[in-house]
């Protein structure tokens, strides 16, 4: 087993993940955060500009996700836990979405 932590980041991941099976991802990791603990998570968003030369030329779909299906996504996650959504943000060019929650 774990033990507490203070902070849980997962890049690349949720990208490849449903709806249903990212939620539950949330919520375990979630689960091992301190009070004051973090867990940041990011997603590739729609409109990121690689994103037709991805699946053209690469042949590499992802789960697109925007600010607010990832805040939606939280809001499930966070229904078990005792936090708050401290911030959904997206990078400079757009291209990625950013989720922030933050243990009581």
């Amino acid at each position: 087993s774990l033990e507490r932590i203070d902070l849980v980041y997962a890049a690349g991941l949720f990208d490849y993940l449903s709806d249903d099976v990212s939620a539950l991802l949330l919520e375990r990791m979630l689960s091992f955060l301190n009070p004051g603990g973090r867990l940041l998570v990011g997603n590739f968003t729609p409109g990121n500009w690689g994103r037709s030369y991805m699946e053209t030329f690469m042949d590499w779909s992802l789960t697109y996700r925007t600010p607010g299906k990832l805040q939606t996504l939280g809001r499930i996650a966070a229904t078990r836990h005792d936090l708050a959504i401290e911030r959904v943000s997206v990078d400079d060019l757009g291209n990625v979405a950013y989720l922030e929650l933050v243990r009581s």
